[in-house]
């Protein structure tokens, strides 16, 4: 986890050799990682929120390769 001003930055890499996408396995593991963190954190605060869960970008597949604008 990479911390930026008051935000936690969760990057997640999924690999396959199969030919299949695998987004959602991304994005359940930065999810469980978010909720993890917050499992941790609400001892200090109750006002922590798990929010922009988002695809960034995925080098090919089916529909082909694909980077959000920042």
């Amino acid at each position: 986890m990479e911390t930026q001003d008051e935000c936690i930055l969760i990057p997640t890499e999924v690999r396959t050799y199969g030919s299949t996408g695998v987004e959602m396995e991304a994005l359940t593991a930065a999810s469980i990682t978010g909720l993890t963190a917050y499992e941790m954190l609400k001892a200090l605060s109750e006002e922590w929120r798990l929010d922009g869960l988002r695809l960034v970008a995925k080098p090919g597949g089916r529909s082909g390769k694909y980077r959000a604008e920042a």
